[in-house]
């Protein structure tokens, strides 16, 4: 069925339609929406869903810009039982661990313990 884009960087994706207007949204068991309700939410039309904001990019493009050809991934990490995040960036041969930032305050559209390449991240 379709995807939607809600708010900045989510996206839902709706899987069937179990009643008239009512649809289950893929990945919750119980979660549906009105058709209504579908209007409030952006299409995605098989674009990809930005994972950084502008300003993410930015600063992370002049943080790996002399590893560039170097990164293999770059990941969100958790650490201090949840307390704090901090990205860690892959590189051949070493890894670069940036300052730490609250819980869901920073790179909120990376999800946690998962590597990404540059290009998801579209850098």
């Amino acid at each position: 069925m379709s995807k939607y884009k809600t708010g900045d960087r989510f996206v839902i994706e709706l899987e069937k339609e179990v009643d008239p207007g009512m649809f289950k949204v893929k990945g919750f068991n119980a979660l549906v929406f009105d058709e209504s309700g579908l209007d409030r939410l952006a299409k995605v039309d098989g674009s990809k869903v930005e994972i950084l904001d502008k300003v993410e990019k930015r600063y992370l493009s002049a943080v790996i810009k002399p590893w560039r050809d170097r990164v293999i991934h770059i990941a969100k990490m958790s650490f201090n039982m949840g307390k704090k995040e901090h990205l860690s960036i892959t590189i051949k041969g070493d890894d670069i661990y940036l300052p730490e930032f609250g819980p869901n305050t920073m790179y909120q559209g990376m999800e946690l313990d998962r590597g990404y390449t540059l290009e998801e991240l579209g850098l």
